[in-house]
Order: structure tokens, then C-alpha cells, then sequence
């Protein structure tokens, strides 16, 4: 039973085109990533720095949530407590930056793998206009 889900599956790959498939893909990772731009959650992580002899809890609250189609975490509080105004801002800025390299990023490696994939002209090594 699985060997004929494979050769189906092969078999289906074979009579597809490969730039309709890369075509779906690109929609799929599309509505992916609008899925995970509306996903925040917050996350607190403690410590127990046992080095400092204390042993005393270290704690960060940290919201998740997507930058440019990435995950990043923004320090919400230190410790329990909310932070400074000065903390904030620089938790602000860092964010931005992060924003703004991944933007570059994106504009200087392309749209998406897939776009760039599709873009790509397939052929048989040694024929005219093809890989190789």
C-alpha cells in the first residue's frame, strides 16, 4: 500500500508542472506567513543562577511575534518588573533594526526561494539556453 502512495505520489510529480507546483508553494508559504504575523504569544523564562550563590530567580517576559516574516522576541520585563522607560526605548530601536535588516535582507536575495526558483531557466546540461 505505502509503495503505491509513493509511486502515485512520484507519478503525479512527474506529469505536474514543476513551475505550477513552485507556483503553489509560494501561495501556501504567502498565507503561512499571514498566519504568523497575526500569532503573538508571551513567554516567561526563569533562571536559577546558581554561580552567584543566591539562589535567587532570574526572570524575562518576552512577547513572540513575527518581524518581517520572522520570529522575535521583545523583552517585556525583567525580574517581574516592567521595563524603564529607557529600556524600553532601546528594546524599541533593536527592533526596528532588526526590521529594517531583514528588509534589506529580503530586497537583496529576492521576493522568495520560490520566486527565485521559478525564475530560473531549466533545460538538460548542453543544450542551448539551459543549466550548465
Amino acid at each position: 500500500m505505502f509503495g503505491t502512495w509513493i509511486s502515485s505520489l512520484f507519478l503525479a510529480l512527474i506529469l505536474c508542472d514543476p513551475a505550477a507546483i513552485l507556483q503553489r508553494a509560494d501561495a501556501v508559504d504567502k498565507q503561512q506567513e499571514e498566519l504568523r504575523r497575526r500569532y503573538v504569544y508571551r513567554e516567561l523564562q526563569t533562571n536559577w543562577n546558581k554561580l552567584e550563590g543566591t539562589g535567587k530567580a532570574r526572570s524575562g517576559l518576552f512577547e513572540n511575534l513575527s518581524v518581517e516574516g520572522l520570529r522575535y522576541r521583545k523583552r517585556l520585563a525583567r525580574n517581574g518588573k516592567p521595563l524603564s522607560a529607557k529600556e524600553h526605548k532601546q528594546v524599541d530601536a533593536a527592533m526596528q533594526r532588526t526590521a529594517a535588516e531583514r528588509r534589506a535582507e529580503r530586497k537583496r536575495s529576492g521576493k522568495s526561494f520560490f520566486h527565485r526558483v521559478y525564475n530560473f531557466r531549466y533545460g538538460y546540461v548542453g543544450e542551448e539556453g539551459g543549466v550548465g
